[in-house]
């Protein structure tokens, strides 16, 4: 062993490919209202930040956007996430900087914004 501690069998996983609504919001959407209680991050993968149910996104410490359709979707982003110090027009700078490379992205972590950490660490 290396050393690192082996968290597979502890930590659920939860693998559903689909497009059911109902579903991410009887079901999914649980998980992060009550993981949140319990200090637990879920992850949920989805292609559009939008369609995603409301209370997923509402409920989320963590957005990664692979890119942006428009500078209206950055913004409203920042707004759920009310990020202290980062405006309309500084999310935009954000991103361009964060995804100047191909495949990168800008990762944005409401725990850190919460504990009071400023948009330079962003």
């Amino acid at each position: 062993m290396s050393g690192i501690p082996d968290f597979g069998a502890s930590l659920p996983k939860i693998q559903v490919s689909c497009n059911d609504k109902l579903l991410e919001k009887n079901i999914f959407s649980h998980y992060f209202t009550r993981g949140r209680h319990f200090k637990l991050s879920t992850i949920f993968l989805s292609h559009s930040y939008f369609a995603t149910d409301k209370m997923i996104r509402l409920n989320s410490e963590y957005v990664a956007i692979l890119r942006a359709n428009s500078k209206r979707d950055l913004q409203i982003v920042v707004k759920y996430f009310n990020i202290k110090g980062v405006d309309d027009r500084s999310i935009v700078y954000y991103y361009n900087k964060a995804t100047e490379q191909k495949g990168q992205m800008l990762f944005i972590d409401s725990v850190r914004v919460e504990s009071g950490t400023t948009s330079t660490d962003l």
